[in-house]
């Protein structure tokens, strides 16, 4: 018997947990409140950041992807002047067969948090990349 359901992939989940996990699946409430909280952060994104560099909110997801011209620069840039993490573009690409890593420009945010928490960060964002614009390192 052990050997028959281990070969089928483990044991069975009792018919209870079946039961709850059935009714926690069912509950769209929590994914239309995100959702909402997204967009929230998408429009702030929009607002703030798009004073300075081109913004484009993604057809779904919770990151936005900013083409800042050197996307490590302005990660260590953000990090050390402001606090604030983000993912360099480089960091989630490969070379391409010409040498060029297509995600060398850019940054990667990743929307999640409270939209009061997330508009103080767009602002030091926007700040910081407008710093970095007036000295030619964006472009």
């Amino acid at each position: 018997m052990i050997n028959t359901t281990c070969q089928v992939g483990g044991a069975g989940v009792p018919i209870p947990v079946q039961a709850a996990g059935t009714r926690l699946w069912q509950d769209e409430e929590h994914v239309n409140i995100n959702r909402a909280l997204y967009k929230q952060n998408f429009d702030l994104a929009q607002k703030i950041l798009g004073q300075s560099i081109p913004v484009e909110i993604p057809a779904g997801g919770f990151c936005l992807w900013l083409d800042v011209g050197n996307g490590i620069e302005v990660t260590k840039k953000l990090w050390k002047d402001a606090g604030i993490r983000v993912m360099p573009g480089a960091f989630m690409s490969h070379a391409n067969n010409d040498g060029v890593t297509p995600g060398d420009r850019y940054i990667r945010l990743a929307l999640v948090y409270d939209p009061s928490f997330m508009e103080k960060a767009f602002i030091s964002i926007r700040n910081i990349l407008d710093e970095k614009q007036d000295v030619g390192i964006n472009g």
